[in-house]
C-alpha cells in the first residue's frame, strides 16, 4: 500500500496520523478516529485468532462437515448488514473491507 495523500494535512487542529497513513492508506486525524482504527484492526486480529484453529482443523481433516449451515447463514447475514452500515455511514475503507 502506498502512502496516502491526506488533504488537508491538518483538520480541526489535529494533524493526520502519518503511521496509519503510510502503512494503511487511511487518513485519520482525531483521537477518536485513531481509536476507531485500532478497535477495527483489533477486531480483525481477534477474528483471525479465533477462526484459525477451525480452518486448520477443517483443512487437516479435509472436511467442513462440522460447520452448521445456520451458523454460516448467520455469519453471512451479520457481515452483509455490517457492510451495509459501513457503506451507508461512509466508514473508512478498512472497516468496509
Amino acid at each position: 500500500m502506498g502512502e496516502c495523500a491526506c488533504y488537508p494535512a491538518e483538520r480541526d487542529g489535529n494533524h493526520y496520523n502519518e503511521f496509519i497513513g503510510r502503512y494503511f492508506g487511511e487518513c485519520v486525524y482525531s483521537t477518536r478516529e485513531i481509536a476507531s482504527f485500532v478497535v477495527g484492526m483489533s477486531s480483525l486480529a481477534f477474528w483471525i485468532t479465533c477462526t484459525a484453529p477451525q480452518f486448520y482443523t477443517n483443512y487437516k481433516s479435509k472436511s467442513a462437515g462440522a460447520l452448521s449451515k445456520w451458523f454460516i447463514l448467520e455469519w453471512f447475514l451479520g457481515d452483509a448488514l455490517n457492510l451495509a452500515g459501513a457503506v451507508i455511514t461512509h466508514q473508512l475503507s478498512t472497516q468496509i473491507a
